[in-house]
């Protein structure tokens, strides 16, 4: 049997969605933090206190995602906030699209880490 870390970094360097869950304040973030540094995975993370309703959640999506594409050197035009998932998913494959050559690896392989999702509200 692999040892729960390996399995994490295998499911990372898959490119798998994963769900990790557990007891507040267990370590879970500093555990992601620290095991997409060691494979050198691209993420966003998005703090779902901070996005305390569902609306916020794009929101924030939509600010780290400008950031980190500003952070790579591309361009990125903030378009607002989207009006649904959807929106927003298209509005990544447009990016990613549009994106010179060279930066496909980094925009195909980015996590969207969101943490603490218990504390978002559904209405």
């Amino acid at each position: 049997m692999l040892p729960k870390r390996e399995v994490l970094q295998r499911l990372i360097r898959a490119n798998t969605s994963f769900i990790l869950y557990g007891q507040k304040a267990s370590g879970k973030t500093t555990l992601i933090h620290s095991l997409f540094k060691e494979t050198n995975t691209n993420f966003i993370e998005i703090n779902c206190t901070l996005a305390n309703k569902k609306s916020n959640v794009l929101k924030l999506c939509n600010v780290e995602l400008h950031k980190y594409l500003r952070s790579k050197g591309l361009k990125s035009e903030h378009s607002g906030s989207p009006a649904n998932l959807d929106t927003w998913i298209n509005e990544f494959k447009k990016i990613i699209n549009e994106a010179p050559e060279a930066a496909h690896e980094a925009l195909e392989d980015l996590y969207i880490f969101m943490d603490n999702i218990e504390e978002m509200s559904i209405s």
